[in-house]
C-alpha cells in the first residue's frame, strides 16, 4: 500500500472515530437528557368509580405510551401515578400523572312522600330511614321543619342528606302522626299461593329451567316428589353469619338437602346469607363457604345474599362499600374455580347496587308471577315468588327460573 492510500485510510479512520465518538455522545445525551413533552387536560378530576384510562387525559405527547394504564378511581382523594412512555427517539421515559377522584353524587334517602308514625314515637325515629351515600359512610341525615310527635296531624317536612363532599339531597314528605286505633276487629290474614304447576306450564322450555331455593325453613322435603312435579334445580343455603361480627353457622338441613337433591337428580346451586360490613369479612365468609362444600359437586352458581337494608344505617357502610364487599366474596369464589352471582331485589338493584360484572339472581314478586318481570337489567336467575305451593313441601317456598342465555 503506497503512502497516499495510507493517508486516506488514516483520515477515514479518524473521521469514523470522531463520528462514532459524537454519535456515542448523542446516544448518551438522549438517554441522559431525553426529550419530554407531555400536555394534560386542564381538568384532572374524575368522578369516583368512573372507568378511565391515562390516554384520555393526554392532549400532546412526543411519543407513545408503553401501556395505557387504567386509572384507580375506587376511592376519592388525590392520586399519583408513575408511568413510562417511549419518546420520538425511542427512549423510554418515566413520567408522572397526578389526578383527583371526586364525589359528585348526592346521597339516597329510601322513603316515599308520606311517612306515618304513632303518637309518642321516639324523636330519633328518622334515623331508621335508610340514608346512604356512594362514598360517605356517615352522611349527615336530618329533618328540617316543625312537628310534634305527641300531637296527631300532618306535618310537611324536608329530609335533608349531605355527604362529606357537600353533595346534598332534599326530599319533601309529609309526616303523619296518628293515634293508634283501639279495639275493633282485624281482618284475618289470607296468605297468597302460587302453584308451581302454573309457573312450570308458563315458563318451562328448552331455554328456561324451573326450580326452588331452600333453607331449613322448609323443614322436611321430599325431593323425589319435587322431581316428579318438574323441579329441575334447587339453590340451597349453605349457611349464614349470626351477626356482623359473629361466627358463621351451617344451615342445619344443608347436608341432608344436598344429598337428597343429588339422589333425585336435581342440579344444585348454593347461597350464603351475609351480615358482613367489609371486604375482609366477605373474603373470610367466602373461604368459610368453600370449606363447607369441599368434595361436593356444585352444578350452578353460588350466590352472595345481603338483605339487611332495614338496618343499613347501623352498618356504617357506603353504597360502594356494599358493592365492593359483594365483589370480594364473588372474586374469592372465582379464584377457587366456582361461579358466583349476586342475589338482590329489583328495587335495590335499580337504586343501590352497582354493576359488579357477575351474574344476577333477581328477586321480584309481581302481582301476577306468570307475567315476566319488568326489571330492565341483566339477570340469569329470577326468584318470582315466596308463596310457592308444591307437592313435597308442606309450607310456602320460593320459586325460581334459570334463563339459559
Amino acid at each position: 500500500m503506497n503512502s497516499s492510500m495510507k493517508t486516506i485510510l488514516i483520515v477515514f479512520l479518524c473521521i469514523l472515530s470522531v463520528g462514532l465518538f459524537f454519535f456515542g455522545l448523542y446516544e448518551l445525551s438522549i438517554h441522559l437528557f431525553p426529550k419530554v413533552h407531555v400536555v394534560y387536560q386542564s381538568d384532572l378530576t374524575i368522578p369516583v368509580g368512573q372507568e378511565a384510562k391515562l390516554s384520555s387525559y393526554i392532549l400532546e405527547m412526543n411519543g407513545q405510551l408503553t401501556e395505557d394504564v387504567v386509572l384507580d378511581t375506587k376511592y376519592i382523594g388525590d392520586h399519583h401515578l408513575s408511568f413510562t412512555y417511549e419518546n420520538e427517539d425511542h427512549v423510554k421515559v418515566k413520567y408522572a400523572f397526578d389526578y383527583q377522584v371526586i364525589d359528585v353524587t348526592s346521597p339516597i334517602v329510601w322513603m316515599n312522600e308520606s311517612y306515618a308514625v304513632p303518637v309518642g314515637t321516639d324523636e330519633n325515629f328518622y334515623q331508621q330511614i335508610l340514608c346512604a351515600d356512594d362514598t360517605d359512610r356517615n352522611p349527615d341525615c336530618h329533618l328540617v321543619g316543625e312537628y310534634d310527635l305527641q300531637v296527631p296531624g300532618s306535618y310537611p317536612l324536608l329530609f335533608e342528606a349531605v355527604d362529606a363532599s357537600g353533595n346534598k339531597l332534599e326530599h319533601e314528605f309529609t309526616l303523619q302522626v296518628y293515634e293508634p286505633k283501639r279495639g275493633g276487629t282485624t281482618k284475618p290474614y289470607e296468605p297468597t299461593k302460587t302453584l308451581f304447576s302454573d309457573i312450570y306450564q308458563t315458563y318451562h322450555n328448552g331455554m328456561v329451567d324451573v326450580g326452588l331455593d331452600l333453607s331449613s325453613w322448609q323443614g322436611d322435603v321430599d325431593f323425589q316428589k319435587l322431581k316428579e312435579s318438574g323441579v329441575q334445580f334447587v339453590i340451597l343455603r349453605v349457611g349464614t353469619s349470626t351477626g356482623t361480627y359473629e361466627e358463621n353457622v351451617v344451615d342445619r338441613r344443608f347436608e341432608e338437602y344436598y344429598q337428597k337433591a343429588k339422589e333425585a337428580g336435581l342440579a344444585v346451586g348454593l347461597y350464603f346469607y351475609s351480615y358482613g360490613n367489609s371486604e375482609e369479612r366477605a373474603i373470610a365468609d367466602a373461604n368459610w363457604e368453600i370449606e363447607q362444600i369441599q368434595g361436593k359437586e356444585i352444578d350452578l352458581p353460588i350466590a352472595f345474599d345481603w338483605e339487611d337494608f332495614s338496618h343499613f344505617n347501623e352498618y356504617q357502610m357506603s353504597l360502594r362499600d356494599l358493592s365492593y364487599m359483594a365483589s370480594a366474596f364473588l372474586k374469592t369464589l372465582s379464584d377457587h374455580g366456582y361461579t358466583g352471582m349476586l342475589y338482590a331485589s329489583k328495587s335495590y338493584l335499580e337504586r343501590l347496587w352497582y354493576q359488579l360484572g357477575y351474574p344476577v339472581w333477581l328477586a321480584h314478586y309481581p302481582a301476577d308471577p306468570t307475567i315476566l318481570t319488568s326489571y330492565a337489567g341483566s339477570y340469569e336467575y329470577w326468584q318470582l315468588c315466596s308463596d310457592g305451593v308444591i307437592d313435597g313441601i308442606s309450607g310456602p317456598v320460593d320459586i325460581d327460573l334459570h334463563f339459559r342465555r
